[in-house]
Order: C-alpha cells, then sequence, then structure tokens
C-alpha cells in the first residue's frame, strides 16, 4: 500500500500543474507551456533508463556489502546523477528557447523565468534519482508514506495562491517548494538514517553545494550565450557542443581532487585499456 500512495501521489503530482495553469491562465498558454514539458520529459525518460538500470545491481549492493561501502557507493553514484542533471539542465535553460524560435516560431518562446524554473524542478525532481534507488533497495517505503500525499497537497495550496499573482511561474515555485519541503530532504533522511544508519547531514551540505554550483554555471553560460543570435539549426548545435564542453570543463576544474570524480576516472582509465 505504501508503494501505491507513492505512485499515486507521484502521478497527481504530475497532472496539476497543467490544470491549475489552464484553469487560472488559459488553454492556449497551455498549449506553449506543454512544447517545453514535452522537451523535458523526453529528457527524464532518457536519464530515467540510466538509473533504472542500475537499481538491480543497487539491491544486490545493500544485500551483499557493509553500509559503509554502500554508502560509498551512494555518494558516487549522487554525484554521476548530479553530473548528468547539471550538464542536461543546464543545455536546456540555454539552448531551449532558441530552440522553440528555430522550431515553432517566436511567437511560442517563454520567458527566462519560466525555463528557470521548469529546469529547477528537472533538477530538483532527478537529484532524487540514487536515493529513490536505494530507498527501494532497503525496502523503506512504508516510512514517511504520506509524503507523497502532503507534497501535493503543499502544491496546490501554493500554487493556486501564487498563480493569481505571478502567473505560470507562481505554480512551478508551487510544485519545486512542495518537493524541497518533503521528498527532496526527507527521502536522503530516510535512506540515511534507517539503510546506512548514520547522519544525513554529509548529504545536504553536497546537495547545496551541488545546487548553488548548477544555477552558477546556468546563469553565467546563459548570460554569455543571451548575446549570440541564434537563428539558425546549425549555429545551434554549434552552440550546443561549446555548452556541453564548457559545463564539462567547469565541473572538471571543481571536482577534479574528489574522490567521487576520481573513482569515475580510474573507472574510465581502465576501460581505455
Amino acid at each position: 500500500s505504501s508503494l501505491f500512495i507513492y505512485k499515486v501521489g507521484t502521478v497527481i503530482m504530475n497532472g496539476t500543474d497543467n490544470i491549475i495553469i489552464s484553469k487560472f491562465i488559459g488553454l492556449i498558454i497551455v498549449g506553449f507551456y506543454s512544447n517545453y514539458v514535452l522537451i523535458i520529459n523526453s529528457i527524464t525518460t532518457v536519464l530515467n533508463q540510466i538509473f533504472n538500470a542500475i537499481t538491480s545491481s543497487i539491491g544486490n549492493l545493500v544485500v551483499t556489502t557493509n553500509k559503509k561501502r554502500s554508502k560509498e557507493v551512494y555518494d558516487n553514484l549522487n554525484f554521476a546523477n548530479f553530473w548528468l542533471y547539471a550538464l542536461f539542465g543546464v543545455c536546456i535553460i540555454v539552448l531551449i528557447n532558441p530552440f522553440i524560435n528555430i522550431w515553432i516560431g517566436k511567437k511560442y518562446v517563454m520567458g527566462f523565468s519560466i525555463v528557470f524554473l521548469l529546469v529547477l524542478n528537472f533538477y530538483v525532481l532527478g537529484m532524487q534519482s540514487v536515493t529513490n534507488s536505494f530507498r527501494n533497495a532497503y525496502g523503506l517505503f512504508w516510512i514517511a508514506k504520506y509524503r507523497p500525499i502532503i507534497m501535493v497537497i503543499i502544491n496546490i495550496v501554493i500554487s493556486v495562491v501564487l498563480v493569481q499573482f505571478i502567473g505560470i511561474e507562481g505554480v512551478l515555485i508551487g510544485t519545486l517548494i512542495s518537493r524541497l519541503l518533503t521528498t527532496a530532504w526527507l527521502d536522503p533522511y530516510i535512506v540515511h538514517k534507517y539503510g546506512f544508519e548514520i547522519s544525513p547531514k554529509s548529504y545536504y551540505v553536497d546537495y547545496l553545494k551541488y545546487l548553488v554550483i548548477f544555477i552558477a554555471i546556468s546563469i553565467i553560460l546563459n548570460y554569455f550565450v543571451s548575446m549570440i543570435a541564434i537563428n539558425n539549426i546549425f549555429i545551434l548545435i554549434l552552440i550546443a557542443i561549446l555548452v556541453v564542453i564548457s559545463v564539462n570543463v567547469i565541473l572538471v576544474l571543481l571536482f577534479f581532487k574528489t574522490s567521487e570524480f576520481n573513482y569515475f576516472y580510474d573507472k574510465i582509465k581502465k576501460i581505455r585499456h
């Protein structure tokens, strides 16, 4: 029943934004908004496949190794999770408006604040991937099983209030706050306390550090790219390549001394040899 509540909560959460936007702002805006959601959901689906593929091996890991080793693997995977979502998140923030402009025209382009909040939601949800896999592996659904329902209630209340003052941004802020107040901190707490049997403090420190870095890279690269007139697909592809290289270079410079980075660097070196 815990798993059922969790699934139902997720489905309702994903559906409420469109309903609130159509009710308070209108169906035309929902159409514009849906173009963005379609692109972001497609990317989310691809990234989910990657993390779904490792869930079974996490189950095996939890059974066969000690809690200290499980926590090390968790930290490494969480770092990889951050890298992927930061990379794709920055690319969406910087490139989605030029892409929409080239694809269907300027009148379908939405404001930067909407794009930024959409991607922040994409990132916050994405950063749950590893925690969810470990939560499943430890079978910890029964703890705080009603939190998806609480998340939905918070989302609806804040979204309905804010949409009347600041439009779509209000709905996206509602979704973001409801996630940050519930699953974003509670799920990692449950995994650390009941799975690894340690304090989640180190996770929260990393989470905040990763979030600040992601936002900073997004704003800096968006500032530079916004100065360029991207009016055809070839320029867009060229800029996309430059953005991908830039994000990876920045992340390497920031993390090359960390154990998590070196763990994956060693793996890549072994594959190459």
